[in-house]
């Protein structure tokens, strides 16, 4: 599902802060929010990759999402009162290979209360916003009078930076 400038993609966003982003992921993508727990880290791991975490038997990349969107990390997120894991899925297109889902859970520094978007019109990303957000982000909504960077999931998944975690 791939959603392009100036189309609607629903009007209900799970908001959050992410060092100085806030971002908001459409609610059908989102499968749960937690409060930070115990990571099992990885070694030789990209930077934003905070490690896994398993949940219920499936084990997740946690990705600090402040940082893979080109911020500096916020040492010890986790043990932020504030701080929660956003857990996401979509549907990842496999170059030569058929799409699978994917799952991954986004440290995010806090919540921010649920948005309905005004016409859920995605616009685009304004001038001087980092490569890499424009690059995972669909575009820009208002959401409670303010914009928001509306992440796209599949692409987050799917990046580079932690390509070698998809499963």
């Amino acid at each position: 599902m791939e959603e392009r400038e100036g189309t609607r993609i629903g009007a209900r966003f799970v908001c959050a802060t992410a060092g100085s982003h806030r971002v908001a992921f459409a609610i059908a993508e989102v499968q749960e929010v937690l409060a930070p727990r115990a990571l099992t880290r990885l070694f030789f791991a990209p930077a934003a990759l905070l490690g896994v975490l398993n949940l219920r038997g499936d084990i997740l990349p946690v990705v600090e999402l402040a940082q893979l969107l080109g911020a500096p990390s916020q040492r010890n997120l986790a043990n932020e009162p504030d701080a929660r894991l956003v857990v996401v899925r979509a549907i990842v297109a496999v170059q030569g290979a058929a799409s699978k889902p994917g799952t991954l859970a986004l440290m995010v520094s806090h919540l921010d209360p649920l948005a309905d978007a005004e016409q859920g019109e995605v616009r685009p990303i304004p001038a001087g916003v980092p490569d890499v957000a424009a690059r995972l982000t669909r575009g820009v909504v208002d959401a409670g009078g303010r914009p928001v960077m509306v992440m796209d999931v599949a692409r987050i998944i799917a990046t580079d930076e932690l390509v070698g975690m998809r499963h």
